[in-house]
């Protein structure tokens, strides 16, 4: 697991294998972001290409893989749930949801996975496996997404779905590397830090880049070295930091135009 500051150590170790020059930290932020994100949508994507599953096995394994972004809401909690005639409206969902893993809908205790719906039913069946509709002989609830929310088809009576539960993927946090402090300034009492240098000293105690600590010492000033207040960490899983390093740095290449380099790093160290 690497907080930021070792998240850009490594970017600047993978952009310096191929003699490049250094990068802001605003430039590895956007960089790490975006790859984060492009990491998030092709996991997501690469799960419904399994179709030898059905759909709650098949996101098993990005639920794993993903975990720290993973969240579960019911409309005991967050979400608002409409009755109709044949099927549920939900159409409230929190401000960091990405893509819905899996769905259910509960009459009383029983509870009904609900299976996804497209009345494209050519593409479905042929090109994506994972909206494929599936037809059997027991009780069976459908959904479609839209822009206005999920409709979950279900062959009870309008009134008898008493709640929904859903779990989705997250919009992982846009990572900050902060501010670097050094010995001239002031960090503040009681603040979260990080060291960006080694040897760094505060209150008498020696850190090295990436150590982490709280300024509750009888100063609130850097002896020696620097540290880095007011940063984000990543929060999708520790062991993606590397890939997330690694193809972060060749984004930097890429964006700074340095077409070369790039290609020398894809091959290298991407081996692609």
């Amino acid at each position: 697991m690497m907080n930021i500051v070792q998240l850009h150590d490594r970017v600047r170790f993978w952009t310096d294998t191929v003699g490049s020059a250094r990068f802001d930290a605003d430039d590895i932020d956007q960089s790490i972001n975006n790859t984060i994100k492009e990491i998030v949508d092709e996991k997501y994507d690469h799960s419904k290409l399994n179709h030898n599953q059905d759909s709650f096995q098949r996101t098993q394994r990005i639920r794993d893989e993903l975990s720290n972004i993973t969240k579960e809401l019911d409309t005991d909690g967050s979400l608002n749930m409409t009755n109709n005639d044949d099927h549920v409206l939900v159409d409230t969902f929190p401000d960091n949801y990405r893509f819905l893993l899996a769905i259910a809908l509960y009459v009383g205790s029983s509870k009904y996975n609900c299976w996804p719906l497209t009345y494209d039913r050519k593409n479905t069946i042929d090109l994506n496996p994972y909206r494929r509709v599936r037809n059997g002989i027991f009780t069976k609830c459908y959904y479609i997404e839209y822009d206005q929310g999920i409709k979950i088809y279900h062959p009870f009576s309008s009134s008898s779905p008493t709640k929904i539960e859903i779990a989705y993927l997250s919009d992982p946090i846009d990572v900050s590397f902060g501010t670097e402090v050094g010995p001239s300034g002031v960090v503040g009492l009681n603040t979260p830090v990080i060291a960006s240098q080694t040897p760094t000293s505060y209150d008498g105690t020696e850190y090295k880049s990436g150590d982490e600590f709280t300024t509750n010492g009888v100063t609130d000033t850097i002896d020696y070295g620097n540290v880095v207040k007011d940063f984000t960490d990543p929060n999708i899983n520790g062991f993606l930091h590397e890939e997330v390093a690694k193809r972060a740095a060749a984004n930097c290449l890429l964006t700074a135009g340095d077409f070369d380099k790039y290609k020398a790093f894809k091959a290298e160290v991407l081996a692609v």
